[in-house]
């Protein structure tokens, strides 16, 4: 059976919010429905930031950190902003060309180097935790610096002190980050 559907189609980022509303990734915005599939409310993206690509994560108090591109940089995928939902504005930017060491071990790309596909919220530490499908996962601190990387190690040869587990023969392409609380 089909509870509803949207015509909004082609975006990635599809979460339940806390208050049961569904948040649904559209460009440049999120769109809040209720669960029968009214429309509640739109938050957009201020400029230079650009298409919501794959997450929406929920703080608790209701601001959203979303995975979004940048009109300032040349590379796409690697922006993450925190959007305060009550006053429509963005309130922190994690550039992670500034903290996460670039590695083109499996993929040669500079444009979309990390591609990041899901953010959470560490709020024991106030940092965040980022999948950069390309490479692994990264941890982040409030302030953008790098707490640890997550991957098989390889290309981050001058960044052993951040490797927390260089284990794994292949760490790429997982596309969600979850905290067991």
């Amino acid at each position: 059976d089909v509870r509803w559907y949207t015509h909004y189609t082609g975006q990635y980022a599809v979460q339940q919010s806390r208050n049961g509303n569904i948040l649904i990734a559209n460009g440049d915005e999120v769109l809040e429905f209720s669960l029968g599939g009214q429309f509640v409310r739109t938050y957009r993206l201020p400029r230079p930031y650009y298409r919501i690509h794959h997450d929406i994560h929920e703080l608790r108090n209701g601001d959203l950190l979303l995975t979004v591109n940048s009109d300032e940089l040349e590379t796409k995928e690697d922006i993450i902003v925190l959007l305060d939902r009550t006053l429509g504005s963005v309130q922190r930017v994690w550039d992670l060309n500034a903290s996460i060491p670039r590695n083109y071990e499996l993929i040669r790309d500079t444009v979309d180097w990390l591609h990041v596909n899901a953010v959470t919220f560490d709020e024991s530490e106030k940092s965040i935790i980022i999948s950069g499908q390309r490479r692994g996962l990264f941890k982040v601190s409030w302030d953008n610096e790098l707490v640890w990387i997550l991957s098989d190690g390889r290309g981050f040869e001058n960044w052993t002190e951040f490797l927390i587990d260089a284990q794994h023969e292949v760490f790429w392409g997982q596309h969600d980050v979850q905290l067991d609380e």
